[in-house]
């Protein structure tokens, strides 16, 4: 269970994953030490995955983000959600529940190569009964708070 220094270092380190153990200590007026173990733990723990960046796809190219909802046969879901996951412009897959079984999000650089994508990717996977797509438009929020 995470007490109130776990989830403020968390908290911390979503707003700034690069900030040093000896100025976490100091925000939250422990020693480096016990920030240093802490984060141990919880990365021991499974609670922190990575220490990431969040880019702006706009900013390397990738102009066009899609959230594609399937429905696939339940015998081949992670067979499918596996290829998802190792198609370059695939950035999320989830197995679901409810309207569809899959949730996929993609980035790619323009029309033309969303639709390639589609037509020499996603369109051949076989085992899919269903594809909803939504181009997002502006994202307001991608971030886990404690």
């Amino acid at each position: 269970m995470l007490d109130q220094t776990d989830k403020k270092i968390i908290d911390i380190l979503i707003e700034n994953s690069r900030m040093s153990y000896a100025d976490i200590a100091r925000k939250l007026g422990v020693s480096e030490a016990t920030v240093f173990k802490r984060i141990k733990k919880l990365k021991d723990e499974g609670v922190i995955e990575s220490f990431t960046l969040r880019l702006e796809p706009s900013k390397i190219g990738k102009n066009v983000y899609i959230s594609i909802g399937l429905t696939v046969n339940p015998v081949l879901l992670d067979e499918i959600a596996k290829k998802l996951s190792n198609f370059d412009e695939v950035s999320e897959v989830y197995i679901t529940v409810g309207e569809h079984n899959i949730i996929a999000h993609a980035l790619v650089k323009d029309n033309d190569a969303f639709n390639e994508f589609l037509m020499n990717k996603i369109y051949k996977l076989e085992g899919i009964t269903k594809i909803d797509i939504n181009i997002i438009l502006k994202k307001l929020k991608a971030r886990i708070k404690l």
